[in-house]
């Protein structure tokens, strides 16, 4: 599901909200999904880059981080480096 967050101006927040547990899905098919998930995510950036010409600010938010050792750096790491895009985790998201 992606999510318009706010519009300031020429200034637009765009987060996409995904329901993944990671510790579910297979080693193999991790950068599979990052990079889909980046690719729904640049889809909606584009209209108002583009298009619109406004400044985006934007991230992927997940509903915790995983368990397994070393993913959680790995999936932050990859969309940080790869794609410019940071994670967020629900459950650590103070309001």
């Amino acid at each position: 599901m992606g999510i318009l967050i706010a519009e300031l101006g020429d200034f637009m927040t765009i987060l996409e909200i995904k329901a993944t547990d990671w510790d579910r899905i297979k080693p193999k098919n991790v950068k599979k999904n990052l990079y889909r998930y980046q690719s729904q995510l640049f889809n909606d950036v584009d209209k108002y880059v583009k298009i619109e010409k406004m400044d985006v600010c934007l991230g992927i938010i997940y509903p915790k981080p995983p368990r397994k050792k070393g993913l959680r750096e790995f999936i932050e790491k990859r969309l940080e480096e790869s794609y410019c895009v940071p994670a967020y985790w629900y459950d650590e998201i103070k309001t």
